[in-house]
């Protein structure tokens, strides 16, 4: 169809002062449609936009997905370990730790280091797998 519509295009350049628009008006701006977008729903436009009227529209809440590798959860436990003592498997609270809040999804770039117990957090498959074959837990 697209292939159609650039034939009729070109056949259309060389034919006048209007090339197929009708009137010289027609192909104006804003103005000949009657105003961008919403402009003039209560107004001239109101056969239109009738079925909107007196009801909200709303926008679907945008999630982001704030993902945490492998690497990056290595380098938050060595970090843990020279200041704390850190029991096997190490456990990682994504909804208490101040740290780890920001972050909803583990994503596995890179290898795990060590016994893992994870809590409150998605995980891709892959992540899944290296955890569970470290030994680590799964909450």
């Amino acid at each position: 169809m697209s292939v159609r519509r650039a034939k009729k295009l070109k056949k259309r350049l060389g034919a006048g002062r209007t090339r197929g628009a009708g009137n010289t008006e027609n192909r104006r701006g804003a103005g000949s449609k009657g105003g961008k977008g919403l402009t003039g729903k209560f107004g001239h436009k109101k056969q239109l936009f009738f079925h909107l009227i007196g009801t909200k529209i709303k926008n679907k809440p945008v999630t982001f997905i704030n993902s945490i590798t492998f690497n990056e959860i290595n380098e938050y436990i060595y970090k843990q370990l020279k200041t704390k003592k850190l029991a096997e498997p190490v456990l990682l609270d994504f909804s208490e730790d101040k740290f780890l809040q920001k972050y909803n999804k583990i994503v596995s770039k890179g290898k795990l280091n060590y016994k893992v117990s994870v809590k409150n957090v998605a995980l891709t498959e892959r992540a899944k797998k290296e955890i569970v074959s470290k030994g680590g837990l799964i909450e």
